[in-house]
């Protein structure tokens, strides 16, 4: 880790027990990160409750048909997107990255935290496919913060399925706003669980969505955010990948 190459120049062997304090410290917090992971379903269908309850079940199947709809977008974007990214710019077989990146992957789909996967996401790419920690030790937490690509597909979709349910008339030039605004959002919204809500509310309010969609979307964000962190860390590790084979052939 580069924090450990510079706490070595800098402090010395008198650094040696502040290293062995944060590693402590990071395996604490991947044991803590392990254990709420098993308990992310009872608390997503603890939010899904009220809504069905309120709404009766012929919401929820419309909301199930939109989530599956959204979940064959994201895998469909990442494998032919990154998947051809990793083949024809990373020069690396798309079967061996997928394997080698899983367990972050299902770890973002887990917690729905690009930074808290950031860890395991290093580890992955390092020793898995062979990027240098120089390229990741960049690569990574910037795409925790800024490719969020997943994202825009989220508020895209949510965005014109509320419009519809709530009878809203949204125009092409309307349409086309939004995608720009939605796109500028999404690199800023936070890599952590609900940092997208935020956004949704923003652009509800450009596309004149009543204020009680925002109920039924937090409601379901959490089903959404799995899937989007997933497909927005895989881009992460994409990206290393390539990087690293552009950065060999120079």
């Amino acid at each position: 880790m580069i924090y450990e190459q510079i706490i070595r120049i800098a402090i010395g062997e008198k650094g040696e027990p502040l290293l062995k304090v944060i590693d402590s410290c990071n395996e604490v917090c991947l044991k803590v990160i392990s254990t709420v992971m098993y308990f992310t379903p009872i608390g997503v269908f603890c939010t899904i409750v009220p809504v069905v309850e309120a709404n009766g079940t012929s919401t929820i199947v419309s909301l199930a048909t939109q989530l599956i709809i959204l979940y064959v977008a994201f895998y469909g974007f990442a494998f032919i997107v990154y998947g051809g990214a990793v083949k024809f710019l990373g020069k690396t077989s798309p079967f061996k990255f997928f394997r080698a990146i899983m367990p972050a992957a299902l770890n973002a789909f887990g917690t729905c935290s690009s930074s808290a996967t950031i860890p395991i996401s290093k580890s992955c790419v390092e020793n898995e496919l062979g990027v240098s920690n120089q390229i990741s030790s960049i690569a990574i937490p910037l795409g925790a913060t800024v490719n969020m690509d997943a994202v825009s597909i989220v508020m895209s979709f949510m965005i014109m399925f509320f419009a519809n349910a709530c009878g809203v008339n949204v125009s092409v030039s309307m349409m086309i706003i939004i995608l720009l605004a939605n796109v500028l959002l999404s690199v800023g919204t936070p890599g952590i669980p609900g940092g997208a809500i935020a956004s949704f509310a923003a652009l509800a309010t450009m596309a004149g969505l009543p204020a009680g969609v925002m109920g039924v979307y937090i409601s379901i964000n959490t089903l959404c955010d799995m899937g989007a962190t997933c497909v927005n860390v895989i881009g992460d590790m994409a990206g290393c990948v390539v990087l690293q084979e552009k950065i060999d052939l120079e």
